[in-house]
């Protein structure tokens, strides 16, 4: 009798034992996997708080961007006239004038050419054609504008008698060396009227090429 109970609490003992490593194994496996959860966990959180740093100083340097972005505003306050020239050819003459809008200097200001590559014939585009026929008659008189200077340009034409919108970029920096472009539309019929029409558009500028050539990023 005393034998059985020996074997039964032997068996018992080797059962508890089993069990006691099973549990240990099983224990082990979910603490390796807590940790995982926990080291992916840490991973995501510190990739989340990345994104937010990067996001930020994007807005920053957007918002430092935009403070010195300058902007012009598309001017018709002259007439219109005419002028022979090429072999007596009349000549529509349309003055232009550009005044810079923002708090900031515009430097190294030019005219850009509506077609990616394009010669000085393409410095305008008239919409409806395919061939352009309006072209440079003086150019810009300044290539910088202070806070409310005005540039002063103007365009040609031979006489026609047609209603044209009329296509021009000026590409121009910012004070720490950011690059953009502008684009512009004025209106006009010469048969109509000598005013040109206040249906105009100064379009907002584009950033073409973010720099700071300050030496600080952004």
């Amino acid at each position: 009798m005393n034998q059985n109970i020996t074997l039964v609490g032997s068996i018992i003992s080797s059962f508890g034992a089993i069990f006691a490593i099973i549990l240990g194994i099983v224990n082990a496996r979910n603490s390796k996997k807590d940790k995982a959860e926990q080291r992916q966990w840490e991973l995501e959180k510190e990739q989340i708080r990345q994104k937010e740093i990067d996001r930020q100083e994007e807005h920053t340097r957007n918002s430092k961007r935009v403070s010195l972005m300058p902007r012009f505003n598309l001017m018709l306050n002259e007439q219109m006239s005419t002028k022979n020239i090429f072999r007596h050819t009349e000549n529509i003459i349309i003055p232009l004038s550009l005044v810079n809008i923002s708090k900031d200097t515009a430097t190294a200001v030019g005219l850009e050419c509506m077609i990616p590559n394009g010669g000085s014939e393409n410095y305008f585009l008239t919409s409806g054609l395919e061939k352009n026929i309006h072209f440079i008659h003086d150019y810009l008189d300044k290539n910088y504008a202070f806070s409310k200077e005005i540039l002063k340009m103007s365009a040609t034409c031979e006489m026609h008698d047609e209603a044209y919108d009329v296509f021009f970029k000026l590409r121009f920096e910012d004070l720490v060396g950011r690059l953009y472009e502008q684009k512009f539309r004025f209106q006009y019929c010469y048969k109509i009227s000598m005013e040109l029409s206040l249906n105009t558009t100064s379009f907002p500028p584009i950033c073409i090429k973010d720099k700071d050539d300050t030496g600080n990023s952004g």
